[in-house]
């Protein structure tokens, strides 16, 4: 289970066809890129790709590969708005991974709920951080499910 942030193409080895393909992730290629846009103000984008597993059950030997990749953008006048965005893909990433026996419907959407609660604990402690949040948008891909 791996967390990638940088700008370049992540992509797996392994180039299995599609229809071989249904329970796994190794024939996706993703990337990722941002843009500050044109107000002149610092790029607050932060995004991250993370691979994790549905595991059924303890016991289970079976599992399901999912790559979930979370975009967060910081939002605020406030220089600290991209520590929110960071706060927000770094939460969701240690939920993923940390429940494999969770659907990833439910755990996609606990991880939002998680992150958004760190973001809120962060501005009532640290000052700098105050009235500072950020959006999200993820993306998850399971067998051959897509869940946004």
């Amino acid at each position: 289970m791996d967390f990638i942030q940088d700008r370049e193409l992540y992509q797996r080895s392994n180039q299995e066809p599609m229809e071989e393909a249904a329970d796994d992730t190794s024939w996706l290629e993703v990337g990722f890129a941002t843009d500050p846009g044109k107000s002149g103000k610092p790029n607050q984008d932060y995004y991250g790709i993370v691979e994790t597993v549905y595991t059924l059950g303890q016991q289970s030997q079976a599992e399901t590969p999912i790559l979930v990749g979370v975009v967060a953008d910081g939002i605020s006048s406030s220089s600290s708005s991209d520590v929110a965005g960071q706060i927000v893909v770094e939460t969701i990433r240690r939920v993923l991974v940390e429940n494999p026996s969770i659907p990833i419907k439910p755990r996609l959407d606990a991880a939002i709920r998680r992150a958004n609660k760190e973001v809120f604990q962060a501005t009532q402690e640290v000052p700098e951080y105050a009235g500072t949040g950020a959006t999200i948008v993820a993306a998850a891909f399971a067998a051959d499910q897509l869940y946004v």
